[in-house]
Formats: structure tokens, C-alpha cells, sequence
């Protein structure tokens, strides 16, 4: 049976009125191998990139707004791990799983 992962990009909701873009926050999340794996194939790095005004922010920048949290399929419960960076192997996924980061304050 084939293992799919299946990596969600989820960008925020648009903000108050003031210069466009000035302020907005998006983040992108990346695949160091991918984004659909068969059977035990899977093993990539997800890393999420938070923009603000369309330049990436570093570690300490994007620890001043929050912290980056990982939810598995529709989870309302967080991952243990947190930060840019998710490690994801076989053994994570069972016949298909999905993953979304957000940025939480």
C-alpha cells in the first residue's frame, strides 16, 4: 500500500487598512525531498518560511512573534515539535498524512 504525504502552504487572512503589504505576514513551507512519497520512501525535511513585507525573517525575528507549531492531519493538537523545521520519515505516515504549520503568538 503507497504512504502519501501531503504538505499544506497556508497563508494568513488579510489585515487592517495601512500601506499594502507593510505588515503582512505569510509563510511557505518547503520540502527537502518532495511532497508525495510511495510506501517507505518517505523521508524529507518540511522547513517553514515566515515573510514579513515579503522579506524572510531569521530565527530571532520570527521567535519575537510567536512560535512556529506543526499539526498532523487536522489535528487541533500541536506536534511535540516545534520551530521552522519538521523531520518526516516512514514510520510518521500510515497510508497518507498531511501537515500545516502555523505561527502561533
Amino acid at each position: 500500500m503507497a504512504k502519501w504525504v501531503y504538505v499544506s502552504n497556508i497563508k494568513g487572512a488579510t489585515g487592517g487598512t495601512g500601506p499594502a503589504g507593510a505588515d503582512a505576514i505569510t509563510m511557505s513551507i518547503t520540502s527537502s525531498n518532495g511532497t508525495i512519497f510511495k510506501n517507505t520512501g518517505v523521508s524529507t525535511t518540511l522547513t517553514a518560511h515566515v515573510y514579513r513585507a515579503g522579506t524572510e525573517l531569521s530565527a530571532s525575528q520570527i521567535a519575537e512573534l510567536g512560535t512556529i507549531k506543526w499539526y498532523k492531519d487536522g489535528s487541533t493538537t500541536p506536534l511535540s515539535t516545534t520551530g521552522a523545521t519538521l523531520n518526516i520519515n516512514a514510520s510518521d505516515v500510515i497510508n497518507k498524512a498531511s501537515y500545516i504549520a502555523q505561527l502561533e503568538g
